[in-house]
């Protein structure tokens, strides 16, 4: 039997005071049918989803403001965290841009072009 869990994150709605919402849910395989799923409630304890309460919305078990997201973000990166897909880095696309600047001067140089 494997235990995963499963991080979800989702920004409330309120635009008033904007948090962000963690849920968080354990799927746990069995040998025999289909995996047992339970949320992460508020106190940290597990609740199983059942066909009773499947269609029940799934507290989140932490929130937190935007700027103490964004703190949690930038001290992830600083720890080598990267997203694993999306948009590179601001130096990233620097990097590129610089490149692609001298690929075109090379490029007018071998046709005999004005140097841009």
């Amino acid at each position: 039997m494997t235990t995963k869990t499963i991080y979800r994150a989702s920004i409330t709605p309120a635009t008033w005071r904007p948090r962000i919402e963690i849920r968080a849910f354990v799927e746990e395989s069995q040998p025999v049918g289909g995996p047992i799923v339970s949320y992460i409630k508020p106190g940290h304890s597990l609740e199983r989803i059942t066909a009773e309460n499947s269609m029940q919305e799934i507290p989140a078990f932490m929130t937190m403001r935007l700027e103490e997201a964004q703190t949690l973000m930038d001290q992830m990166y600083e720890a080598g965290i990267r997203p694993t897909a999306g948009a590179g880095s601001v130096g990233q696309l620097s990097a590129v841009q610089a490149h692609l600047d001298d690929m075109r001067k090379l490029a007018f140089q071998l046709i005999g072009g004005v140097k841009p």
